[in-house]
């Protein structure tokens, strides 16, 4: 029996039909192709003689393919056997949609033309929709065009096997594929045949895609689908599942769970049969627990128990979730993330803890990074944030030892707590200036900053932001701030200068406590400017050197 094929979209006239000739077995159904009736007449049943032009019909026993859509047409003289010009009446078999559909008529001729070339087209009637006609005229019986009258398209077809005898064989009545333009199998419908083989266009089987097919015996995967929804599978309890790639390629499929009702795919338990990395045939059990799981939003929830040290995300994701990597020790052993251009959200604590963790590719697409999202990943070394971000959330980066390098993007608008918390190997970080708000913590125990810019829009300082940072020397305060907060840069024990601007008018107590090497505070404003300040205890004893009335530069001792 001839196998079907998918891949072409025949226009909206014909999402709903799914004709059937004598015996069922011709179907169009969107991106379904079946096989088609073929004429015998004149001739004899061995050759599936034309009526009328003493040629043999160039489509008996033939299939045809369009390589570039993947469409495969299959004419089987035995499906229906209909003398040329004739009008047979069929039912319909079945429609995409659920609801029922008319009965209609059909019509199939051949014939030879002027030019050497031979036609043959098929008709389609329904009541409801009006006529869909197929033609193909094929140059030498070995090349043609598919004309789809309904949708005004046209295809390359070539034949890629040769004409049949006559016979008696049984037809098979196959089912059909729905599968849409991203990739996504939604439907199989069910036919009578019990081994099938899904195409490597297929990157995702949606819910209940084959649930329900009690028949099959076996199904074949391809390495392409990178996701599996919600039910696929169920009602499937005899099928065997061949799969086209390696037991690691299959554990980084995307495989629906749903925590709160215990709802898989209906592959629990299954044996799987793929290949090694030699591709030798190998066989496991799937075990929904040792694989990506997600929700119906496709966002990824948890991650393998035993994870590979190298994560590529199947693309389709659009977020990774809370605690994502972070729910399982054993992801300390993942050492690289590649997070694909599908996702726009990762949200909070989603690779926290993850200790082995170098580095991390995030897609440009990204728009929102949660609080807490790379705590305490120990040994990430740098990171590059996509322009689409615009907010650092709070202890985004804490206690990411290794942390030497953060490129920040040109549109970043905040910083909140404790997002650098203890990043004890950052030497420098530039601040777009598009920042006006950073939190509390910011910066504390980066003790390995040595320069730091501080943007024009910033208009407080907050507390703590700078703290234990003891390789800073100097620091430039811009003329935007106007209060520095409690211990904002105690401890700093290498800064040497700092220069405050006029319009600061309270600075928190301690802010510069224990900053042991101060020798030089350069104030942009007059003595009586600066004892107005609210300072507790700030710059005690320290040589201040300002500005007098005039605008020249003077000194004075702080009290």
């Amino acid at each position: 029996m001839m196998k079907k094929y998918i891949g072409l979209v025949c226009g909206a006239v014909l999402f709903a039909l799914l004709a059937a000739g004598c015996s069922g077995a011709f179907g169009f159904d969107g991106k379904n192709v079946g096989e088609l009736g073929t004429e015998t007449g004149g001739g004899s049943t061995g050759d599936g003689g034309g009526s009328g032009n003493g040629k043999a019909n160039p489509f008996k026993g033939t299939t045809w393919e369009d390589s570039t859509n993947g469409i495969t047409l299959s004419f089987d003289e035995e499906t229906c056997k209909i003398t040329k010009g004739t009008v047979k009446t069929a039912s319909i078999a079945r429609a995409a949609t659920a609801g029922q559909v008319n009965a209609g008529t059909y019509s199939y001729t051949w014939k030879l033309n002027d030019d050497g070339s031979f036609t043959a087209t098929l008709t389609i009637y329904n009541s409801t929709r009006g006529y869909a006609t197929f033609t193909i005229t094929a140059s030498g019986a070995s090349n043609g065009t598919l004309t789809i009258t309904a949708s005004s398209a046209s295809y390359p077809f070539k034949k890629t096997t040769g004409g049949g005898t006559g016979g008696g064989t049984a037809t098979e009545t196959l089912g059909t594929f729905t599968i849409n333009d991203d990739g996504k199998l939604v439907k199989y419908t069910i036919g009578n045949e019990t081994d099938i083989t899904i195409p490597e266009t297929v990157t995702y089987i949606g819910d209940n895609a084959f649930n329900g097919c009690g028949k099959l015996t076996s199904v074949k995967i391809p390495a392409s689908v990178q996701a599996i929804g919600r039910r696929a599978f169920s009602g499937c309890p005899t099928a065997k599942v061949y799969y086209d790639g390696t037991q690691k390629d299959w554990k980084h499929i995307l495989f629906y769970k749903n925590g709160l009702d215990s709802v898989y795919t209906g592959l629990d338990t299954k044996k799987i049969t793929g290949k090694d990395a030699d591709g030798n045939e190998v066989t496991w059990t799937h075990n929904h627990d040792l694989s990506f799981w997600n929700n119906n939003e496709m966002s990824i929830i948890s991650y393998d128990k035993e994870a590979e040290t190298d994560v590529i995300i199947p693309f389709g994701v659009t977020s990774i979730g809370s605690t994502a990597f972070s729910s399982v020790n054993a992801n300390n052993d993942i050492t690289s993330v590649v997070i694909p251009s599908s996702v726009t959200e990762i949200e909070f604590t989603a690779f926290k803890n993850c200790e082995s963790l170098v580095t991390v590719t995030l897609p440009e697409e990204l728009t929102s990074i949660g609080y807490s999202a790379f705590t305490g990943c120990k040994s990430l070394t740098s990171i590059t944030i996509p322009k689409g971000v615009e907010k650092i959330a709070s202890s985004m980066f804490e206690n990411c030892t290794s942390l030497a390098s953060v490129i920040l993007p040109e549109w970043l608008t905040s910083i909140d707590n404790r997002a650098f918390y203890k990043c004890t190997s950052l030497t420098s970080i530039t601040i777009p200036d598009t920042v006006t708000e950073m939190g509390r913590e910011t910066f504390w125990g980066c003790e390995s900053l040595a320069r730091v810019s501080i943007p024009v829009g910033i208009t407080t300082i907050a507390q703590s932001a700078f703290r234990d940072c003891k390789k800073l020397t100097s620091v430039t305060i811009p003329d935007s701030v106007t209060s520095i907060g409690w211990y904002a840069f105690q401890n700093c024990t290498e800064l040497k200068e700092v220069s405050i601007p006029s319009s600061v008018t309270n600075m928190g107590s301690s802010a510069f406590d224990m900053c042991n090497n101060l020798a030089t505070v350069n104030y942009d404003g007059t003595q009586e400017q600066w004892n107005a300040i609210t300072r507790s205890r700030n710059f005690e004893g320290k040589m201040i050197t300002g500005k007098d009335a005039n605008g020249n530069k003077t000194e004075w001792k702080s009290e």
